[in-house]
């Protein structure tokens, strides 16, 4: 069968628990899409998470794949710009597995390329040779990569800057600088953050916060989501907890009662 899109994360064992919540996220709002995820060990990751995975199958319309990608040839943040997905699209975009995909990927970032006229949708970082590391592009203006020797270290070299030079040598013009043609299409819930810096309060994603609230609202309460909820690691259940609140600070007639019953519920007790 022949994809529009493919997204595509790389993950290594600390990020796996973001695995089933990224697949089911992203097929729930990009159903015509195929999730590729590299990690370290698929066969381990598959058997760690098969009941999950298989809920998924028989649930959520769209496909993935897990497979191997050797994280000690690059950085775990670089990885995913060296070694390509496995599945052929119209589209590929590039993204980070801590996101909770909450939007329709594609229609955003195709009409972003007409008004570019470029084959790619993305920003320059302000005052740097930098691209930002969420990248949408036409598989054939991407692959196959071009030669990397000439860099001191491609494997070490920080991710965003490996992509500009990816870009740069495939001759691409270098995008605009401007923060607010890059949308996160959900809220990065990142390890290394806070999560007031989750995408909730951004200013550059002031445009998209109100649909993303509304479809975040729906999330939660949906049958297949919740259904999935107790194969989510409870390192991931904790961080959702954190996304909540900090959602509930924002907007505090986001939720009733009951339905924070229910949610606190499903966190404390599955079910």
């Amino acid at each position: 069968m022949a994809h529009k899109l493919t997204i595509y994360v790389t993950a290594n064992r600390l990020y796996e628990p973001f695995i089933l919540p990224f697949i089911a996220s992203s097929l729930l709002h990009n159903p015509d899409s195929h999730i590729d995820i590299g990690v370290e060990n698929a066969e381990e990751t598959c058997s760690r998470y098969k009941a999950g995975l298989d809920y998924i199958q028989a649930h959520i319309s769209g496909a993935f794949s897990l497979y191997d990608v050797d994280f000690n040839a690059a950085s775990p943040n670089n990885i995913r710009f060296l070694a390509p997905p496995k599945t052929r699209a119209d589209f590929v975009y590039i993204g980070d597995i801590d996101i909770l995909i909450l939007e329709s990927i594609a229609p955003w970032h195709i009409q972003h390329m007409k008004e570019m006229e470029q084959p790619f949708s993305n920003i320059k970082r302000a005052g740097k040779k930098a691209l930002s590391g969420l990248h949408f592009s036409t598989w054939d203006a991407l692959y196959p990569l071009p030669d990397l020797s000439s860099l001191a270290n491609p494997r070490t070299y920080p991710d965003e800057a490996l992509l500009y030079e990816i870009i740069t040598r495939l001759g691409h013009k270098t995008p605009r600088e401007n923060k607010f043609h890059r949308p996160l299409h959900g809220f990065h819930m990142s390890l290394n953050r806070r999560p007031r810096r989750w995408g909730i309060k951004d200013k550059s994603q002031q445009a998209f916060i109100g649909n993303r609230l509304n479809a975040y609202k729906t999330l939660r309460t949906n049958q297949i989501w919740t259904g999935l909820w107790p194969y989510f690691e409870t390192s991931y259940q904790r961080l959702f907890a954190l996304l909540d609140y900090e959602i509930e600070a924002h907007a505090p007639d986001m939720f009733d009662a009951e339905d924070e019953k229910t949610y606190l519920s499903r966190l404390f007790f599955n079910h």
